[in-house]
């Protein structure tokens, strides 16, 4: 069977409103290790593990991401109720609301061997991705050149998250990415059936970027949605002057301060 250009896209819209019209009843669970922490591979493998993942997506992701930053969480609860796994930001930073939403849910706090490490994968990825986002969670665009703002909002959103979980037992897992053992310890944390078999998945590395975009083409397309992202948003949410808001990334939100809400329709 031969599909058109507009068959495809019709069917990928279906594809994407049934999917969005199916509420789970599993347990969540949240990756909220910073970007590069290997949040990417934790979500394939909770996806192997058959949860329904909500990763890095070029049009939701930054969407979510600015509508957390400007303080709406609506949207971020909403695709709270139809997936099971959740990575990548801007999840990372409301796992306060969402461990209050869903009481039975858990975390997992994904790590690198040590914090000179993770900046060396962070400075890597900001060198050949320009994005506001960056910008807004780190106050800097380039790792290289803001070391120490990077490493000290690593540092202190590790303490953040477990002067969080610290007397709540059982809902917080650190998961050092470049260790070995990873099914082993996130399969006990999750009581899996069974330990897969395959290979922990190793997703987003310096080499797949290349290998999956030899041409540039995706370099490039990326560099136009930020382009367009920085256009439309800094008067979308921002009043034409988005702004680095200190200690927003890291716990000190400004807000609405009252308990988060599931959509009425989701209450039980």
């Amino acid at each position: 069977m031969n599909y058109t250009p507009w068959s495809i896209c019709l069917l990928a819209i279906l594809l994407f409103l049934t999917n969005m019209s199916r509420e789970s009843t599993k347990p969540k669970v949240f990756v909220i290790g910073l970007n590069k922490t290997g949040t990417t591979s934790l979500g394939n493998a909770l996806r192997i593990l058959g949860y329904r993942k909500l990763g890095w997506g070029d049009f939701v992701s930054r969407k979510l991401f600015h509508d957390w930053y400007s303080g709406n969480l609506q949207p971020l609860i909403q695709y709270s109720t139809v997936y099971e796994a959740f990575e990548d930001l801007p999840w990372p930073f409301v796992y306060e609301e969402m461990a209050v939403l869903y009481p039975d849910a858990k975390f997992i706090l994904s790590l690198r061997a040590n914090e000179e490490v993770w900046w060396r994968s962070i400075a890597r990825h900001t060198e050949k991705r320009v994005w506001i986002g960056h910008k807004l969670t780190y106050g800097s665009y380039s790792a290289t050149n803001d070391k120490a703002a990077y490493i000290d909002l690593y540092l202190s959103h590790r303490q953040r998250v477990h002067d969080f979980f610290k007397d709540q037992p059982g809902r917080l897992l650190e998961l050092n990415i470049d260790e070995t053992g990873k099914w082993d310890k996130l399969c006990e944390f999750l009581t899996c059936d069974a330990v897969p078999k395959s290979a922990f998945p190793k997703s987003n590395t310096k080499n797949s970027f290349a290998n999956a975009d030899p041409t540039g083409f995706l370099k490039a397309w990326d560099n136009l949605l930020s382009s367009l992202e920085s256009l439309i948003v800094s008067h979308w949410y921002y009043n034409g002057h988005p702004q680095f808001i200190p200690g927003r990334a890291i716990g000190q939100r400004s807000h609405s301060q009252n308990s988060p809400s599931l959509p009425s329709s989701d209450v039980q």
